[in-house]
């Protein structure tokens, strides 16, 4: 059963397995069971067509989406396709590819898989395909208009975060778990200790990529800077637009961030996925719970 919950007008909550923002503020991006589109500030769907992953560029200009295709039980690949910020049809195609990751910056679109392929894909045709030897992860379309690759292993570890900034978050999984961040703003950092049990690294960063906030178990930083630290471990994390608001959650709760300090503080069971608009004034969330999906 989906609810909305906006505590002084603070913040939406929906059960979706995947959102994303858009400028207007009022507009989500959204997957969740099959289904990816759009919902408004108070969870409405606007629109919706078949998608697993979603991508969009900073400004939620448009809506990439991935969906794994069938004829029964025989998989045929993975369609790929553009639509505009109200859901209309721009371009679509199918690779071959068992997708892990994908990206857009609106012009084209990027996608990555479990063998290591990529494709880039232009006017629903593949422009370019590569061959990785590891699992691509992580895709995002940089600032300068190169595509950032996240990949990995057990050996060398897992770069399951990249954002348009040029920031990277690599988890190296050995004896003595460690994450290194990266940034071009302060370089690399290598944190001991794991990561808490999540798909995703939790990071986000603003559109003008001077604010980088990401997890490191219980503790938030902010670039190198130690902005909180929670009663739990952090299991997700967004970024308003202008870099003022923060939004972390936890198993329990979720927590909006301001100036350094909590602002806000809600029951919030289980998060898995967060966005913020781009003021800070609406978030958008994905809980799980058990089996069953929920907010």
């Amino acid at each position: 059963m989906l609810r909305i919950v906006i505590p002084v007008l603070w913040a939406a909550a929906l059960a979706l397995a995947a959102v994303l923002p858009t400028e207007s503020g009022d507009v989500f991006y959204f997957a969740f069971g099959g289904q990816a589109g759009a919902v408004n500030a108070y969870g409405q769907r606007l629109w919706a067509v078949p998608g697993e992953l979603i991508a969009s560029d900073p400004m939620g200009s448009c809506l990439a989406t991935a969906h794994r295709m069938y004829n029964g039980t025989l998989f045929l690949g993975t369609a790929v396709t553009l639509y505009t910020a109200d859901g209309r049809f721009l371009w679509a195609t199918i690779v071959n590819i068992n997708a892990t990751a994908l990206a857009t910056d609106c012009v084209e679109a990027a996608i990555g898989g479990i063998d290591g392929s990529l494709f880039r894909i232009k006017d629903g045709k593949v422009a370019e395909k590569q061959k990785y030897d590891k699992p691509v992860f992580a895709l995002a379309y940089k600032v300068d208009g190169t595509l950032a690759v996240g990949t990995g292993d057990p050996v060398s570890g897992f770069t399951a975060y990249v954002d348009r900034c040029g920031n990277s978050i690599t988890a190296v999984k050995t004896d003595a778990p460690y994450l290194v961040v990266n940034s071009p703003g302060f370089g690399a950092i290598r944190y001991r200790g794991g990561l808490a049990p999540q798909l995703r690294p939790p990071a986000g960063a603003s559109q003008d990529c001077r604010s980088f906030v990401y997890a490191v178990y219980d503790t938030l930083y902010n670039n190198t800077t130690p902005l909180v630290k929670l009663p739990l471990p952090v299991i997700a994390v967004a970024v308003s637009g202008d870099g003022r608001t923060v939004a972390a959650a936890t198993a329990e709760k979720l927590y909006i961030i301001r100036g350094g300090k909590t602002a806000a503080e809600l029951d919030a069971p289980m998060m898995r996925s967060i966005t913020l608009s781009w003021g800070g004034l609406a978030t958008l969330t994905w809980a799980c719970r058990g089996s069953s999906w929920s907010t």
